[in-house]
């Protein structure tokens, strides 16, 4: 408890049969313009994960930057089973959310049922990272790769929110992508309420959620933790 309460001062001074697998390749030429057009002024925000050969796990190893923290930065660990699907995972982790209030959760669900429609997964080509991350460690022998970018859709991009690279996605297990899919709907919602800078506040409630860490917040802490990173405000009674 006392540690995550640090962590916090340190920051703060059931889905509608939706099935990832539904997912179906696209064409490039849906995207090529937006994506690669030297014109094109499309910006945004990032997920990123962490690629390494051979020297952080014995096969080589790619994993979302949040879980790395997660357990380097925080002390940590996943509570979450690779056995089950990707939209298993992610039903544990947006009721979850729900822990306090349902703010936050309520906006995550709603996110998460139209998230395929919103997603492009792009083949052949490596995005352009996003330096949103400010991340302060890697493990040897490693590099930060970007795997998402979202941002407002327009006519450019044919309203693809999220971008995503296919080939690092492959790459991820089930419960890293759960994890990332998470990422990006959380960064969403600090996005909407808020003039945020980086990723740091979305990737440590990230953590906190997939640890299985959120109840260990008492309720003051987590108001202003939520108030202060993601622009939510509460009602000042004890209702709450």
């Amino acid at each position: 408890m006392n540690k995550v309460f640090i962590i916090i001062i340190y920051f703060v001074a059931s889905t509608n049969n939706l099935s990832f697998a539904q997912i179906k390749p696209k064409q490039m030429s849906d995207y090529d313009l937006a994506i690669n057009n030297k014109s094109s002024d499309r910006v945004g925000n990032g997920g990123d994960v962490i690629v390494c050969n051979g020297y952080y796990k014995d096969d080589g190893s790619t994993e979302l930057l949040d879980f790395y923290e997660l357990r380097t930065v925080h002390g940590l660990k996943t509570r979450l089973d690779t056995n089950k699907s990707l939209d298993q995972n992610l039903e544990i982790l947006i009721d979850r959310l729900g822990h306090f209030d349902d703010v936050i959760q309520k906006k995550v669900q709603a996110f998460y049922e139209n998230f395929i429609n919103e997603a492009f997964f792009i083949d052949d080509s490596c995005l352009v990272d996003i330096p949103d991350s400010n991340h302060l460690t890697l493990p040897p022998n490693c590099g930060i790769f970007q795997i998402a970018i979202q941002s407002e859709p327009d006519w450019k991009n044919k309203n693809y929110r999220y971008i995503i690279d296919r080939t690092l996605w492959d790459q991820l297990d089930e419960v890293n992508r759960a994890g990332l899919a998470l990422h990006e709907m959380i960064y969403r919602v600090a996005i909407e309420n808020k003039n945020i800078k980086d990723s740091r506040s979305t990737r440590l409630l990230v953590n906190l959620v997939v640890a299985d860490n959120l109840k260990n917040l008492s309720r003051k802490e987590y108001v202003k933790f939520i108030s202060t990173e993601f622009g939510i405000k509460y009602p000042t009674d004890k209702s709450f």
